[in-house]
């Protein structure tokens, strides 16, 4: 087996912005999930998704998208996710990712998506989720 000694430039964005985030608690043990591209990519056709999206799991194929209506969500994405891999894949990949399943949130701070505005102000009570 063969070694691959060529250079690889990686470039990271901006700093995180988790200000939707209201406490450190529930931060130290987030859950793999697993993003359903297709439809992420329908939401944020540059396939950036940005962390603090409310996320529902799709039985059918147990993948993660974001919420809406009055979904209640079962996790809130931990970490901003680039579905295209740095421009490497299609904007509809499905990407590994974190989620939290336990957490304090402000509402007001929880990013909008595709002219929707979030889920949790209809979801004042959650779950293991406090909005605040």
């Amino acid at each position: 087996m063969g070694m691959n000694l060529s250079i690889k430039t990686t470039t990271y964005g901006a700093p995180e912005n988790q200000e939707w985030l209201g406490s450190a608690h529930g931060t130290q043990s987030p859950d793999s999930i697993t993003l359903d591209g297709a439809s992420l990519g329908a939401l944020f056709p540059t396939g950036f998704v940005p962390s603090g999206i409310p996320l529902k799991r799709n039985a059918g194929t147990g993948r993660y998208a974001a919420a809406i209506t009055a979904e209640v969500p079962d996790y809130h994405l931990f970490t901003s996710c680039d579905l295209t891999a740095g421009g490497t894949m299609p904007v509809t990949t499905d990407t590994p990712a974190s989620g939290l399943w336990t957490c304090q949130v402000i509402a007001a701070k929880v990013p909008a998506y595709a002219g929707k505005t979030s889920v949790v102000a209809a979801n004042t009570t959650s779950g293991l989720f406090r909005y605040v």
